[in-house]
């Protein structure tokens, strides 16, 4: 009987002993599994936040590409890139819908905005919470900026030198 004993610790573990260990790892994955899956999806929130203010960025170069002449184009992600206002095509929202974009002018300081809806109410809660630029409304989620002071201080510098050499320029620029 001895030697089955000492056998059987040569041979290898029991079935009972390898089920154990296979139930332990088994457990700890899934206690681990939980986070995993949280850090991934705050990783596309981010993504779907930084393609937002990327797109912000183009949205106001188009912007000030055409405010000098009074008629500013309709825009779209695909006229960005081809304007050269965006390097790249951005990827989809992977939680929602394509962005809309807009640029409202109908104001004394322009807005640029950007929404897109979301497939889930929560998912546009923990959107908005990124940036304090965005709005949430249910499941819509908007960025905007104001032009002429969101868009940083490049802008309002070239405005007050603009003021202070007294040139000729649409304010709305």
């Amino acid at each position: 009987m001895k030697k089955d004993n000492f056998s059987r610790l040569i041979a290898g573990y029991s079935l009972l002993e390898t089920l154990s260990y296979l139930a332990l790892v088994a457990g700890i994955g899934m206690s681990v599994l939980p986070e995993v899956e949280q850090r991934n999806f705050d990783t596309r929130i981010e993504g779907v936040d930084a393609t937002a203010n990327i797109i912000l960025k183009a949205m106001g170069r188009h912007y000030r590409r055409h405010c000098a002449s009074g008629v500013i184009p309709a825009v779209t992600v695909d006229g960005l890139v081809s304007q050269g206002m965006l390097d790249y095509l951005p990827q989809a929202n992977p939680i929602g819908s394509a962005f809309t974009l807009e640029i409202d002018t109908d104001r004394a300081s322009p807005m640029l905005r950007i929404s897109s809806t979301f497939n889930d109410a929560r998912h546009a809660a923990r959107v908005s919470g990124f940036n304090s630029r965005a709005g949430i409304s249910a499941t819509n989620v908007v960025w905007e900026i104001n032009h002429l002071i969101g868009s940083g201080a490049t802008n309002l510098h070239t405005q007050e030198a603009n003021n202070m050499l007294n040139t000729t320029t649409n304010s709305r620029c």
